[in-house]
């Protein structure tokens, strides 16, 4: 059991992740409007980086949900 400790809190990050990609309209028009009147370059880039990851994750989710019921388990 401790030597699988790692791995599960592994699994349990990538399933928050996964859960963080799972965002409706509303939440990327928030995300665009945040994007809009972000004040630094940095900022802005970052945003890009979560509005571009919403887009092309959303078909691993299952995979990872999967992952993270069989470290429930």
């Amino acid at each position: 059991y401790q030597t699988c400790k790692p791995g599960i809190r592994e699994v349990k990050r990538e399933n928050s992740v996964a859960s963080f990609y799972e965002l409706s309209l509303r939440d990327a028009r928030l995300l665009s409007q945040a994007l809009e009147k972000s004040r630094t370059r940095l900022c802005r880039q970052f945003l890009r980086i979560i509005i571009a990851g919403c887009q092309t994750f959303k078909p691993d989710i299952r995979e990872v949900k999967r992952e993270n019921s069989a470290a429930s388990f």
